[in-house]
């Protein structure tokens, strides 16, 4: 619009000038006489230029506008995202590994305490297994209220319990044990003599006071027993059930009798056997069964061997415990009793006491109490695990 301002003064101007002339104002220029003599000819030109001008006007406002485009407001782009920089993960070449000695990995829970602190109700004595059933673990536990039986279908991982119920009191049970024929049935050794679970219960299959009680897989209904703690001139003896018992002793030294009693896995016609302590020097006796016994030399231990002995069912090795220490023999059937040789198994930090062993697929399983907790060992006795028995730990 500013182009059109001189055109719009020049306008004003003349029209001014007009309504001068009709409203009969005077204006006096300075000019000379000769300016006023020519006004209407400088109106008459003013017209003719205003008409000039106003026809330019029309033209121009006829002509299109051009629009100025809209400013289309500037709009920062966002900032760049920056690319994430690629993960390098650093390559490192790891060192060859130090050689170290395996030693025994042992986890010993409180002694006699469950994890709570309260006692344990119940402590195992003895874990049975037969091959006949490979997958079938047999747990006896003792407690304050006596003894029960628990079972395990699935090898330890969980168990239910059998017997609760039994046939005497409990100061007159001396021994338990499979029946190695049937191990569903198991039998008890008790001060009035021998009973016998069967499907329906308990059944007495001889009524001689016996210390401990076992048969073999091949002759079912020949028992092999002992009598009972105390001096005795017959400690071992054996019978057909219901017959009468014959002496199966002879040359088996002993001060007590005999308090263990088993028969090798490998070759059942070869029986171990261990006296009461009473008896100095070695308590490990071998027999056979003619009823003919041998004395084994014992470990070169501080102190005697304990009570309970475990027989590998896969190469026939002999486990025997003395307090702390486990003890295996790789010979105890050599000829030559006085060539059986031992080793030094596993040094516990914790008393040690075994409870019998497994060969399930052949592979040997050793069960054993560490400080009153039952665990088992696949190597021997070297690494232990603990065996999760319902009441034990």
């Amino acid at each position: 619009m500013s182009r059109f301002r001189p055109l719009a003064a020049l306008l004003l101007l003349a029209l001014g000038l007009m309504a001068c002339q009709l409203f009969g104002f005077e204006i006096r220029p300075k000019a000379t006489p000769t300016a006023t003599a020519n006004l209407p000819a400088t109106i008459a030109l003013l017209v003719t230029a205003n008409s000039q001008l106003a026809a330019q006007v029309s033209t121009l406002e006829a002509r299109p506008t051009a629009t100025a485009p809209e400013s289309t407001p500037t709009v920062a782009p966002p900032p760049a995202t920056p690319s994430p920089l690629p993960t390098v993960t650093p390559t490192v070449t790891p060192l060859p590994p130090t050689p170290i000695s395996p030693q025994p990995v042992i986890i010993l829970p409180t002694p006699t305490a469950s994890p709570t602190g309260t006692p344990v109700p119940w402590q195992v004595t003895g874990v049975f297994f037969s091959p006949k059933l490979p997958n079938r673990l047999v747990a006896l536990q003792t407690g304050a209220t006596g003894r029960r039986l628990l079972t395990s279908n699935d090898y330890g991982q969980h168990w239910a319990t059998l017997i609760t119920g039994w046939p005497v009191e409990p100061g007159c049970i001396n021994s338990f044990n499979l029946d190695y024929h049937n191990p569903e049935l198991f039998f008890l050794a008790t001060c009035q003599g021998i009973y016998h679970w069967t499907t329906v219960g308990w059944k007495q299959e001889q009524t001689k006071p016996v210390g401990a009680v076992t048969n073999l897989p091949e002759q079912p209904r020949l028992l092999w027993a002992t009598e009972p703690f105390g001096p005795t001139d017959v400690p071992v003896i054996q019978a057909a059930a219901g017959e009468t018992w014959a002496p199966a002793s002879r040359y088996l030294e002993h001060s007590n009798g005999v308090a263990r009693l088993m028969f090798d896995p490998i070759d059942p016609g070869r029986l171990f056997a261990v006296v009461w302590p009473d008896f100095p020097g070695s308590l490990l006796r071998r027999g056979a069964n003619n009823g003919q016994w041998a004395t084994l030399p014992g470990p070169p231990a501080s102190r005697p061997i304990d009570l309970n002995i475990s027989i590998d069912g896969v190469s026939g090795a002999l486990y025997v415990t003395t307090g702390a220490q486990l003890w295996r023999s790789p010979n105890p059937n050599s000829p030559d009793a006085g060539a059986v040789s031992w080793e030094l198994v596993f040094d516990s930090p914790q008393p040690i006491t075994l409870l019998g062993g497994s060969w399930p697929n052949r592979q040997w399983v050793l069960f054993a109490n560490l400080n009153n907790v039952p665990h088992y060992s696949r190597d021997g006795g070297k690494n232990w695990e603990l065996l999760p028995v319902p009441g034990s730990f």
